[in-house]
């Protein structure tokens, strides 16, 4: 038995199209934002830099200013971003960066991180991811 080009396709490209779009998906399922408030521990705990929000796609930002809370989902399709090096974040999945204050810098994202609230109680870093604040608000650390 041989078989045809015309089979061969007719077998071969849904495969391929199913393993493209299967592909393209990872890492850009819905986010894992915290729907109410989250405490992460201490401040005195939270090391200067960027740290992710255990269990969540967030991260915080501590620096001399204070800290501040930024969205770990790029904002083109809802892929993770990973903190550079150089305080920035780029996403793995189309190529998109970000610097440290969420700002796009190469798309195909055409909108900022956003960033949420975050206040201290009894010491303890609390994000508020249902309320966004602008870019580069960070909480001072009294």
């Amino acid at each position: 038995m041989t078989i045809t080009r015309r089979d061969l396709m007719k077998t071969t490209l849904p495969v391929l199209a199913g393993v493209s779009i299967g592909g393209l998906s990872i890492g850009c399922g819905g986010a894992n934002v915290p729907s109410t408030t989250v405490a992460q521990g201490p401040i005195d705990a939270l090391a200067m830099g960027v740290t992710r929000l255990e269990g969540y796609d967030v991260f915080l930002v501590r620096t001399a200013e204070g800290v501040g809370a930024i969205s770990g989902r790029c904002t083109h399709v809802g892929c993770g971003v990973e903190p550079r090096p150089d305080g920035g974040f780029h996403c793995g999945c189309h190529g998109s960066e970000f610097t440290a204050d969420g700002t796009v810098t190469q798309g195909p994202a055409g909108e900022p991180l956003p960033w949420f609230a975050v206040r201290l109680e009894g010491g303890n870093v609390v994000v508020d991811p249902t309320e966004t604040v602008p870019q580069g608000t960070y909480t001072p650390i009294e």
